[in-house]
């Protein structure tokens, strides 16, 4: 079966509780949710639980711009309260950027030392890596945002300025306002189409 995106909304009838999310797959895959508190609590009574499928599309840039749309739609003040979401931001959080310690590396290190992989997994990863990257659609938005990006003169300045410090909060803080930017482009360019049409 063909995977598509679609934004669903569940409610949990015995806490009068919401969660609205997104998923790129099929509606009968068995994915529940990214809220660890709502997984567990429709692990437990599923039968508290149902999910209403709201939106559907079949571009998953699409489907981050329908999800900002819907959680728009939610009161701050009800969040975490009447709903199970912790934020209204349909951007995924991302770790690029991140350094870990040398006590974490470390640690790292010394849980995979003597760990002996299959065959088979490591041609799962081979595939998994391959596969980020191999849509040509979505390598070509990549590759027009960043550019869009490096033609910012404050942007620039920022990220050298940053560089001779080395990577670190402000870095992060950088890459976080550029996502928030380009989500905000995209949201324009969708509202403007919709309103032409």
């Amino acid at each position: 079966m063909e995977k598509y995106g679609f934004i669903y909304v569940w409610y949990d009838k015995k806490n009068k509780k919401f969660y609205v999310g997104r998923h790129w797959g099929t509606d009968s895959d068995g994915y529940i949710c990214s809220s660890k508190s709502m997984r567990e609590a429709h692990r437990r009574r599923p039968e508290d639980f149902k999910r209403r499928i709201v939106s559907k599309t079949d571009n998953k840039n699409d489907l981050i711009i329908e999800e900002q749309r819907w959680l728009n739609m939610i009161n701050p003040n009800e969040v975490g309260n009447r709903y199970y979401n912790k934020t209204l931001k349909a951007t995924t959080p991302s770790t690029t950027g991140f350094k870990h310690s040398n006590e974490s590396k470390r640690k790292i290190s010394e849980s995979n030392k003597g760990k002996i992989r299959s065959e088979e997994f490591k041609q799962k990863l081979r595939e998994s890596a391959n596969r980020q990257f191999s849509d040509p659609e979505q390598r070509k938005i990549l590759s027009d945002k960043s550019k869009e990006l490096w033609k910012d003169e404050d942007y620039v300045k920022r990220v050298k300025q940053s560089m001779k410090n080395g990577v670190n909060d402000e870095v992060r803080r950088i890459r976080s306002d550029n996502m928030k930017r380009i989500n905000m482009l995209r949201w324009n360019k969708s509202n403007h189409q919709t309103n032409t049409e």
